[in-house]
């Protein structure tokens, strides 16, 4: 399994099934939570054909995540290859995504602030 500039929360992978095993190289995507990869292939699929890489031996081939945004919970156990970034990932200035960061860093403190602030009030009535 080889993961080069992609982000990933939890995922599961598969890489045997039926004395096969499959090299799964995940590059340049995000992959949502719990997302299964699985190295199951069908034999008589034209797609898995194109990926044995190791053509003296049958018992290897590779299946390959390119530049994609996989849902969380998805079963993927094909090739997913895209030629150009996903349109979902926004070409957003680095100083409006620091803005936006502070922007939700402010309201967490706030939520936590104002969370505290009614606390107190029933610990000193249950105090004194």
């Amino acid at each position: 399994v080889k993961v080069r500039k992609s982000f990933i929360s939890v995922i599961s992978f598969c890489v045997k099934k039926d004395g096969m095993y499959r090299e799964i190289e995940i590059i340049e995507s995000s992959v949502g939570f719990f997302a299964h990869v699985d190295g199951d292939t069908d034999a008589g699929d034209e797609a898995d054909i194109d990926a044995v890489v190791d053509t003296e031996s049958a018992t290897h081939s590779k299946l390959q995540i390119r530049r994609a945004l996989i849902a969380p919970l998805t079963h993927v156990s094909k090739d997913i290859m895209n030629e150009s970034p996903d349109r979902r990932f926004k070409d957003l200035p680095v100083c409006r995504v620091i803005f936006d960061e502070m922007l939700t860093a402010l309201g967490y403190i706030l939520s936590f602030g104002l969370f505290v602030m009614t606390m107190i009030p029933s610990y000193e009535v249950f105090v004194f």
